[in-house]
């Protein structure tokens, strides 16, 4: 099996008009659109943006990929791009990872509309609570 390297988009440097920030790079975590194949897993994207990572989209198994390519759980930000399956299926995972982990943290999960009630639906899936604050814009 052939083993997996780190890749890095470089956007050197790109101004994004949501964070008027530089972007220093890109890391897809999955880019197998709704079907994962042995190399490639469903829908997300690492921006790691002025010491902070953000999170674009959070398909199944988007934190074996964080974890794998050493992205870690810190976030602060989530951007979803639209609620397709593939897009939301691994934000109930990855809360309750952090939940696990004693964060503490806010987070900020942001969505085109009905944001609050996809979201919200999705971080509501089982009986275990988020155990920190999570703002859904």
């Amino acid at each position: 099996m052939a083993t997996r390297s780190r890749i890095y988009l470089s956007l050197s440097p790109l101004e994004f008009p949501f964070c008027r920030a530089r972007v220093r790079d890109t890391l897809p975590l999955g880019t197998g659109a709704a079907i994962p194949t042995l190399d490639r897993n469903v829908s997300s994207l690492a921006l790691h943006r002025e010491g902070e990572m953000l999170l674009f989209d959070c398909g199944e198994g988007t934190q074996r990929q964080m974890m794998r390519y050493g992205v870690g759980f810190s976030l602060r930000e989530i951007f979803f791009t639209h609620y397709h399956a593939d897009h939301i299926l691994g934000l109930t995972g990855l809360i309750r990872t952090m939940g696990l982990q004693d964060r503490t943290d806010g987070i900020t999960l942001y969505g085109p509309k009905p944001a609050r009630k996809i979201l919200d639906a999705v971080l509501n899936v089982g009986i275990e609570r988020t155990r920190f604050p999570v703002e859904i814009v």
